[in-house]
């Protein structure tokens, strides 16, 4: 007891692979007693949250580069995760309750789309029937297009923004689905100046295809990024063609798991996304 305080109870590690807490977008915020754990149990809680399917292995990749990597990926998974449940999710509680419950809500899988890649002692046990609302397309890439638009890590930042957040609102207000709340976001992301190429590359994820999946969702938010932003798509087969953009992810993941070869990085990214990209280039059986 400090101060004649409790001192704060630390979670179970289990009771965060439930689904309404796995894949929830929970940051050290929302997690009591967060300051008390392990560095490994902060990094795996923070990746739960964030719905990573395969978190074992990627912290041991992590490792291998270095303190500084691995400082870089949990303030990554700290800074998603706390933007997307206290900026984004908050707002659309308050504005667009309807988009609000499709945010937030599990969603059934495919039955022709089985899971991808994961670890099963590192999902919840419905993870290959439902998926969560941070391993959809708009929960993973929603708030890192707001923290492309913030040049930024830091939540507190975006929230204390006027021009960010009047994006925010904007995007929120006249988003009907959470795919044409992601096209939003990125669009304003470009229009604030950001890179279209990490736009592209954090929307159209392909690492979330091989842990996911869901091709019908890629081939889905391609159209409606047509409708809404097709200057993203358009600035991107611009970029491919007149040089090929980098993977932001270590050269070691790529050429491990996706096919990923530095010495010939535009075949592997052709493979990756097709060129141009287009409605074909998200299938699992392309290569």
């Amino acid at each position: 007891m400090v101060n004649g305080e409790a001192p704060v109870p630390i979670p179970s590690p289990e009771s965060y692979l439930t689904p309404q807490k796995w894949g929830s977008a929970l940051s050290s915020r929302d997690i009591p007693g967060f300051a008390d754990l392990t560095e490994s149990m902060q990094f795996k809680l923070l990746a739960w949250g964030a719905a990573c399917p395969v978190p074992n292995r990627v912290w041991s990749e992590y490792q291998v580069m270095g303190g500084e990597a691995l400082e870089w990926l949990m303030n990554r998974y700290e800074t998603t995760n706390a933007v997307t449940r206290h900026v984004i999710w908050s707002t659309a509680a308050a504005r667009n309750p309807e988009l609000y419950l499709q945010l937030t809500t599990p969603i059934p899988r495919f039955t022709d789309e089985p899971v991808g890649d994961f670890e099963p002692e590192s999902a919840p046990f419905n993870h290959a029937t439902y998926i969560s609302p941070m391993s959809t397309l708009t929960g993973y890439a929603g708030a890192r297009e707001l923290i492309l638009t913030a040049r930024i890590d830091q939540v507190d930042t975006i929230l204390q923004s006027p021009k960010i957040m009047k994006m925010v609102y904007g995007a929120i207000d006249k988003a009907k689905t959470p795919v044409e709340l992601l096209a939003y976001l990125a669009l304003g992301a470009f229009e604030a100046g950001a890179n279209p190429g990490a736009i592209i590359e954090h929307a159209f994820e392909l690492a979330k295809l091989y842990e996911e999946g869901y091709e019908r969702a890629y081939r889905k938010q391609y159209g409606v990024f047509m409708t809404i932003a097709p200057i993203l798509i358009r600035a991107w087969n611009i970029m491919h063609h007149l040089t090929p953009f980098p993977p932001r992810r270590s050269e070691l993941h790529y050429q491990k798991h996706y096919k990923y070869d530095p010495n010939n990085p535009d075949e592997s990214l052709s493979y990756l996304y097709g060129s141009p990209l287009n409605p074909q280039s998200f299938s699992l059986t392309t290569g």
